[in-house]
């Protein structure tokens, strides 16, 4: 239920749609993990999107491919399948984005199809 109207859609509707797995590993996007190779890149703190755009641009400039895939997947993940409005990076995505060939056993369908029905109703009730 979203306000008055009921809008009805699954797993695997998000699933097909989208074209992400129905089944993996499970992810917890609220996962702290100090010992992440990418995490490591952002020193402490809350990690702001505009962050991971700046070390985009310095892995780049400073010729490290390796760092510069898992900061494009990290960014890729936030702006597409999980933004939010302060604009936070999850601390759980900085673990996946470390092992990029683990990257495609995730259940990634479950993890967005949880994350859009949360917000989804948390919308419904601020309005």
């Amino acid at each position: 239920m979203i306000g008055c109207v009921f809008v009805s859609f699954t797993l695997l509707d998000v699933c097909v749609a989208l074209g992400l797995r129905v089944r993996g590993l499970d992810v917890d996007l609220e996962c702290e993990n100090d010992d992440s190779e990418c995490r490591s890149l952002f020193g402490g703190g809350i990690v702001k999107v505009s962050m991971v755009y700046d070390q985009l641009v310095r892995c780049e400039v400073d010729g490290r491919p390796g760092d510069f895939s898992k900061i494009y997947i990290l960014l890729g993940s936030f702006e597409f399948l999980f933004p939010n409005r302060m604009r936070n990076v999850y601390p759980g995505l900085f673990q996946l984005v470390d092992n990029l060939v683990e990257l495609s056993s995730f259940n990634w369908g479950a993890v967005v199809y949880t994350y859009l029905v949360k917000n989804l109703c948390r919308a419904s009730q601020s309005i």
